[in-house]
């Protein structure tokens, strides 16, 4: 046989593993749909219903780790076409979870129908599209640990052992990604707020708050005064004025309305300092939250960080 001929059938092979692979990952997908759905809907709507569509979350994801290894690293960097074969089995997962409701729907008497189509479909594809974030962070692993790391971080627990928790493969992840948005270096517009304890006269100082650029507009009015304290992090010259400006916050059922001192600082500092404030849980940990997923949201964009999009593109 001919050096060509033994050619041909190796990438005769490779096409067929590949195939048989992203074939394995569509079911796959189409099985954590069916979960997802089953979790709202079931009548059993249950602790084990919830954990089965976890575990047919895992078992799609593996799929996604066990394509050829050659296929999901190019150069030493994930391949552009692995990330949209993992898209492609996402859109699929939530578009399957999406019929699927709807025959369950059409199923019920209208006795049965508490609720419309669209609430139901919604409900049910939000365990597909809780997991966008921890995905986004499973492919930044990918590429910067590669795939032997990968896999790893998916396998089961050795025979006998506690399961691992989805919540600890995703914190895995997730440490890339906090990283990556530690070296941000760009400047951004943020508010402080200051509470004083009347009985003890203790002064509390919270944020940092987003603002953004257009502040002026949006937190208004706004004005500036002899600064009666200096924003953390930022330098405070002799007799400077800050401006401040109105922040809301939703705080349970309430907005609350306060003064917040303006500033500016170094994005990736302040990502961090977001995660420290968390921690603590002093004053209001959602609005940090928030915070914390906006500049993680625009460090990627910024930085063409992988971002499944919701939708496939438009043909």
């Amino acid at each position: 046989m001919s050096s060509t001929n033994r050619s041909t059938r190796s990438k005769k092979d490779k096409a067929e593993e590949l195939q048989a692979a992203k074939d394995e990952l569509t079911a796959r997908a189409n099985s954590w749909a069916t979960s997802a759905a089953d979790a709202k809907i079931k009548s059993d709507s249950s602790e084990d219903a919830k954990e089965k569509q976890i575990v047919a979350c895992l078992k799609f994801t593996q799929a996604f780790a066990a394509l050829p290894k050659s296929f999901l690293i190019k150069k030493g960097n994930i391949n552009p076409d692995a990330v949209y074969v993992f898209e492609e089995a996402f859109w699929t997962a939530k578009a399957t979870c999406k019929d699927d409701a709807e025959a369950r729907w059409n199923r019920l008497s209208k006795a049965k129908r508490t609720k419309t189509l669209a609430k139901t479909q919604k409900e049910c594809t939000k365990g597909i599209k809780d997991r966008k974030t921890e995905f986004q962070d499973a492919l930044n692993y990918l590429d910067v640990k590669g795939v032997v790391a990968f896999r790893d971080s998916l396998a089961d627990a050795p025979k006998g052992e506690m399961p691992i928790r989805w919540k600890a493969r995703a914190a895995v992840w997730a440490s890339i990604r906090d990283d990556f948005n530690a070296e941000g270096r760009k400047k951004i517009i943020v508010g402080w707020g200051r509470d004083e304890n009347p009985e003890t006269g203790k002064v509390l100082i919270h944020g940092p708050y987003p603002l953004g650029p257009e502040y002026k507009d949006t937190h208004g009015p706004v004005e500036s005064r002899a600064g009666d304290f200096a924003p953390p992090n930022v330098e405070a010259e002799p007799g400077q004025e800050f401006e401040y400006a109105n922040y809301s916050m939703a705080v349970g059922n309430q907005s609350v309305e306060f003064p917040v001192v303006v500033g500016t600082v170094l994005s990736g500092e302040t990502y961090l300092e977001c995660g420290e404030l968390l921690e603590e849980a002093t004053f209001c940990g959602k609005a940090w939250k928030a915070f914390r997923s906006h500049l993680n949201d625009e460090y990627r964009l910024g930085h063409q960080q992988y971002v499944i999009r919701d939708q496939p593109p438009a043909v």
